[in-house]
């Protein structure tokens, strides 16, 4: 990108500068662009709009985003929750038992769900805000091996990723219904 007399340029075009016309492709001509007062540009970074209002001085209010944050555990809560409901309505219309690895589970993740919205709630600046929705995480995993039949396996390499993760969105509770990652080492917070 390019400027010229406050004008952003974001791709070459023809100009006319003291009533001269230039050809779109002195843009390849740094030192024609620079002799006519063209100049590189690089517009400023903007603000990320998630936690503030345009710029990084015009922060979004913390109460009202943690409210939000707050909104997002409840619902990943349910989400998870909703997905073996059906057995529990089952076992109080009197059919199977909840098995106990699923109660296990559902009850870890109520806990998980309480214990964010206390993290949340305990949060008091922009910064922490943003630290809890994108909190560095460290992923362990197997490296996957392809024989010549295209049978897969995996290790006893591993190989790790920096990730960032929004600890609203994640849980450390294991779903017992399902498929296990045979890849998946650990995931650790940084």
């Amino acid at each position: 990108m390019w400027q010229y007399n406050g004008e952003v340029i974001k791709t070459a075009k023809e100009m006319v500068i003291n009533d001269v016309r230039y050809p779109k492709q002195i843009f390849k001509d740094s030192e024609l662009l620079s002799e006519l007062g063209i100049t590189s540009y690089t517009p400023e970074a903007v603000a990320d709009q998630r936690y503030y209002w345009n710029t990084t001085d015009n922060p979004k209010d913390v109460a009202d985003l943690k409210k939000n944050m707050v909104s997002k555990v409840k619902a990943q809560v349910g989400a998870r929750l909703s997905q073996t409901d059906w057995m529990v309505i089952r076992a109080t219309d009197g059919g199977t038992a909840v098995p106990s690895d699923v109660a296990t589970y559902r009850t870890a993740i109520r806990t998980e769900g309480n214990t964010k919205e206390t993290e949340i709630n305990a949060l008091t600046t922009i910064d922490d805000v943003i630290a809890y929705e994108n909190a560095s995480y460290t992923e362990v995993r197997k490296v996957k091996h392809t024989d010549d039949e295209g049978v897969e396996t995996y290790g006893p390499e591993t190989e790790s990723f920096t990730r960032s993760i929004d600890k609203c969105m994640h849980f450390n509770a294991t779903d017992p219904l399902k498929e296990v990652d045979p890849a998946f080492v650990s995931l650790t917070e940084d």
